[in-house]
């Protein structure tokens, strides 16, 4: 009898353990988008042509306890723009488990990177509206989840100019495809004999319509070297800094270095 039920007991162990490894390597899904938030975000709403797109995507846990997940790869997350460009596009991910814990009430960043404005041929994207769609990819204990897609504008651009001559006319040009609104610009003129010249001049406007120009003439007054700062910024559109060394005779303002046209920038 003794010998029988050692027999039994001894089948029962390898039943147990071969039944406890089929539970643990259960990959069932399981759905966490009311405690997991992902978020994709850029650094800014407006570019131009050209200038990379910094993209972050990051996990918010809105739960009341700690969540561990777990990654097949080293991937975590993803991104998209519209239907020309992906993230993991070409991209070789190390097939290794990662785990990652996101603490209550705290947000843990999956990805930082930037898109250079381009397609899938690495070919720059014409200007326009794109959106972004973001994800958390899935991992073996929580499906994929997406983030609230993002959007942005290529193409905002201003160019800006001092001429001299008879005092120094500033001008500012959208040369973008966009409205710029709410654009603010300060010049400082300063320098000349005994550093009397020191000259402040700003201009403004609401809405700075594609193609539109705005001129400002600035009247310095006295004998020697000068120095010009100025600087313009829009709500959606890069800030714009311009300086310039001069000589001036009376009200003729002449750079020191040819060309007449000071200097032109684009941002």
């Amino acid at each position: 009898m003794k010998r029988k039920w050692l027999a039994v007991g001894i089948i029962l162990l390898f039943v147990g353990v071969a039944i406890v490894p089929s539970i643990n390597a259960s990959n069932s899904e399981i759905s966490l988008d009311d405690e997991l938030v992902v978020v994709v975000q850029t650094n800014k709403k407006n570019y131009q042509v050209g200038k990379p797109v910094e993209v972050s995507i990051y996990v918010e846990n809105h739960g009341g306890t700690n969540i561990t997940l777990v990654f097949p790869s080293f991937q975590l997350a993803d991104f998209q723009v519209n239907n020309c460009y992906l993230w993991s596009h070409e991209k070789v991910f190390i097939p290794m488990t990662t785990q990652w814990t996101i603490p209550s009430g705290k947000r843990v960043f999956l990805l930082n990177d930037s898109w250079e404005q381009v397609d899938f041929s690495g070919t720059q994207v014409l200007p326009g509206t794109y959106t972004i769609i973001g994800w958390m990819v899935e991992s073996y204990n929580s499906s994929m989840i997406s983030a609230a897609p993002v959007s942005l504008r290529i193409g905002s651009e201003m160019t800006i100019e001092a001429h001299g001559g008879f005092g120094v006319t500033i001008t500012l040009t959208n040369v973008g495809l966009f409205n710029a609104t709410d654009v603010k610009g300060n010049v400082s003129i300063k320098g000349g004999l005994f550093n009397f010249i020191n000259l402040s001049e700003s201009f403004d406007t609401d809405n700075f319509i594609v193609n539109e120009s705005i001129s400002k003439k600035v009247y310095p007054f006295g004998f020697g070297p000068i120095n010009i700062e100025i600087i313009a910024s829009a709500s959606n559109a890069e800030e714009l800094t311009l300086e310039g060394r001069l000589s001036i005779i009376l009200f003729l303002v002449y750079p020191i270095t040819p060309p007449y046209k000071i200097i032109e920038v684009k941002q």
